[in-house]
């Protein structure tokens, strides 16, 4: 059993180049970051006491089954611990998408009905997307119109010029959109052309996964080199995250703690849901259920469980459209998550009859325990269900909130209500933390830098140069809440 942190990044849409977007989040993250190496320590390159940055290198590693990858490993933290960061990089499998796919998939998201389909929140989001496809559609319309009109004759110098500047303006608008779209296109579909897809990306991430959780080549499992694994996506990436951990939760099954005989970890957090679903959650009933979270994970790493992931981490996430593009309406997204096909946080509970007091449970008795019938002890033995991943793995969602349509990030917002689980008074009950940033709407000691709204926020969840207040000594908050989150200098197994 390993002492060392990993942490694997998810990029998001676009023509990704591999390793770009770890090199930038590793420097925001740990390079630039001072309070995670032991002030006075010497810097390994270097040797010098007065050190600049914290130390990283570049190292070939197998288990991406990539020779574009390699893993960034660190110097070892204040925590005693080194972190070795991965990209799991997934555009290359995105390929052939056409414009007529886009335009499938856009006339369907159009096509909705605004007052049913269409949640409140993304309403103008809804209403742009309208206007652009228009606007893409006549301009391609008009063009094709003119040149059929246009006959044998000679066009007008003018004509010809605007024909031109239509080709150009709606070529480049639709090879931006097959580029970047295109990904969303190809992977939230489950069509027959993107089946291939979506299961070459989800089978190498989880392959990735579990190869760090000590799975072997041969299938079988060893010591893992890690104590505790972090999963970070961004934009797309998070979709991708989610499912990826989804299926790899799923996948371990049996390998998870079932035949333990003490788990008072779990049956605190299991009680914790249950008063929550009776009397309504707040703000503190999150905040205890997180701390109740990590008690569950530690449990579960004392008795040896395979699952090392302590913590997903979505940035800029679409997740918070799911009712919009991993379902067919909020309606249908609820059932999504009450037949644990999309795992909730906290997870879905099921009535349990065999236990004397015939609680509500996120975990079963395995056969052949289930014998132990009602006068068994209800903290003891039980195996979580297939989708109850984030009994053991904390979700924080971080966003940067929407405004005018320009303003924030289009793609991003709040995940807390639409992953939690309904309580009986039909409010919504939470674990997930969604922190806002770019700009903080928190009341929290920040800037005016950090509250001040910013155009196109997308790719600057992790740039430190943003936010930046002439005079003031002080790292900008979405930079802070990013180390925070990570909490890279937290000692595994602590």
């Amino acid at each position: 059993m390993g002492g060392k942190t990993a942490v694997i990044i998810m990029h998001g849409i676009g023509e990704q180049v591999p390793m770009d977007t770890i090199k930038g989040f590793v420097e925001a993250a740990w390079t630039t970051d001072l309070s995670l190496t032991r002030k006075g320590k010497p810097h390994p390159d270097t040797g010098s006491f007065n050190r600049q940055n914290n130390a990283s290198w570049v190292k070939p590693d197998a288990r991406n089954r990539s020779f574009e990858l390699n893993r960034i490993t660190t110097e070892e933290s204040v925590g005693g611990a080194r972190i070795d960061f991965f990209e799991y990089y997934w555009a290359y499998r995105v390929t052939g998408t056409t414009w007529a796919q886009v335009q499938t998939w856009l006339g369907s998201l159009v096509l909705r009905n605004p007052w049913k389909r269409v949640p409140r929140s993304i309403l103008p989001t809804w209403i742009a997307l309208c206007m652009l496809t228009l606007v893409v559609g006549t301009a391609v319309l008009a063009f094709g119109l003119d040149l059929v009109d246009a006959g044998p004759s000679e066009p007008a110098p003018l004509t010809k010029l605007g024909l031109g500047a239509v080709a150009l303006i709606s070529s480049s608008i639709i090879a931006v959109m097959v580029s970047h779209v295109g990904d969303v296109v190809r992977y939230v579909q489950a069509k027959p052309e993107n089946i291939a897809i979506r299961q070459a990306i989800r089978e190498n991430g989880v392959q990735l996964l579990e190869s760090l959780m000590g799975r072997k080549e041969d299938g079988t499992w060893g010591d893992a080199d890690y104590e505790r694994i972090l999963v970070v996506g961004h934009s797309l990436g998070t979709i991708v995250a989610y499912d990826i951990l989804a299926h790899a939760f799923a996948r371990l099954g049996e390998q998870l703690d079932g035949t333990v005989t003490f788990q008072p970890c779990r049956a605190a957090l299991e009680q914790h849901i249950r008063e929550g679903r009776e009397s309504g959650g707040d703000a503190e009933w999150t905040t205890k259920y997180r701390r109740l979270q990590r008690e569950v994970f530690d449990e579960a790493r004392r008795h040896r469980s395979r699952w090392l992931v302590s913590d997903f981490i979505s940035i800029g996430s679409p997740l918070t459209h799911a009712e919009f593009l991993m379902a067919r309406d909020r309606p249908a997204l609820e059932r999504a998550k009450a037949v644990r096909e999309l795992p909730s946080c906290p997870p879905i509970l099921e009535y349990d009859a065999k236990t004397f007091d015939a609680h509500y449970h996120f975990s079963y008795r395995p056969s052949p325990l289930d014998s132990f019938g009602d006068d068994a002890d209800p903290r003891s033995p039980r195996r979580p269900h297939h989708a109850a991943m984030f009994a053991f793995t904390t979700w924080t969602n971080i966003y940067s909130p929407r405004s005018a349509i320009i303003c924030g990030d289009l793609i991003s917002g709040p995940v807390a209500e639409v992953f939690g689980i309904q309580a009986d008074d039909g409010s919504y009950l939470s674990g997930i933390k969604d922190i806002s940033v770019l700009p903080c709407t928190d009341e929290t000691d920040v800037t005016e830098a950090d509250r001040k709204r910013r155009l196109f926020t997308h790719l600057k969840y992790w740039n430190t140069k943003v936010a930046v207040e002439a005079g003031v000594e002080r790292v900008p908050f979405h930079i802070r809440a990013l180390r925070a989150t990570l909490d890279l200098g937290r000692k595994p197994g602590a």
